[in-house]
């Protein structure tokens, strides 16, 4: 382990300025390496990952074993989920709209060598769209509770059917986005269709269409498509 810091130490050297490594701590656990803003160290998944622990560690096993083809990760936050998701499955399409969290996943791909990891700085959404986006309540740093408001702002929303390329399978679609399944799922309607994938969804927003849900892992319910049916 200790021979595992330095060259995570090494390697953060490296990829952040000396200037500018204040607003960021590196951390590790059996996954990977991380790179954890600061702002957010209140937040539940930073303060486990600080310890070397797994944030959601049951979901996050449930997305290891049921892996198959490509899995579309909305809500990366720092990237605790990549570096297992990056080994499970052939390509991972994340997003995280917050720029903060956007700056440190991109470290954390980094650190870890992460080659079919396609991270975007936008959230999901039905359609293409600029939005707003909520980062603080009552003065405190929301980090990956950040959450979309439907309002013009410099915020992106991109559709799951524009960003995944229509020959690819997606085994999984993994969304934590603050109660913006909805319209995120409603811009996944041709990959629906197409792969029927296993949905993992934070909040679910009412019945899904074609789906079920069979059971629920660290508040997260998990949804398999009924057999015979159509979305």
């Amino acid at each position: 382990m200790k021979a595992l810091l330095r060259r995570m130490k090494a390697r953060l050297q490296a990829l952040i300025p000396a200037g500018r490594r204040g607003p960021y701590l590196i951390a590790s656990n059996d996954y990977g390496l991380y790179c954890v803003p600061r702002r957010a160290l209140h937040r539940p998944a930073c303060q486990a990952v600080l310890r070397g622990h797994v944030w959601e560690a049951e979901t996050l096993k449930f997305l290891v074993d049921h892996a198959a083809g490509d899995v579309v990760h909305g809500g990366t936050f720092f990237g605790d989920f990549l570096p297992a998701l990056s080994r499970a499955y052939d390509r991972v399409w994340a997003f995280e709209p917050n720029p903060d969290s956007f700056k440190c996943a991109g470290v954390t791909i980094r650190l870890n060598d992460l080659a079919n990891v396609e991270l975007r700085n936008s959230g999901i959404g039905a359609t293409a769209a600029s939005v707003s986006l909520e980062t603080e309540r009552d003065g405190v740093y929301l980090g990956g509770g950040s959450f979309i408001i439907d309002k013009p702002g410099d915020v992106r929303l991109e559709a799951i059917d524009d960003i995944v390329h229509p020959d690819r399978h997606v085994g999984i679609i993994h969304l934590d986005v603050e109660g913006y399944e909805a319209p995120a799922l409603a811009g996944a309607r041709k990959t629906i269709a197409r792969c029927r994938p296993i949905l993992v969804l934070e909040n679910l927003p009412g019945q899904v269409g074609g789906y079920e849900v069979r059971m629920r892992l660290n508040d997260n319910h998990i949804l398999f498509p009924l057999t015979n049916s159509r979305p």
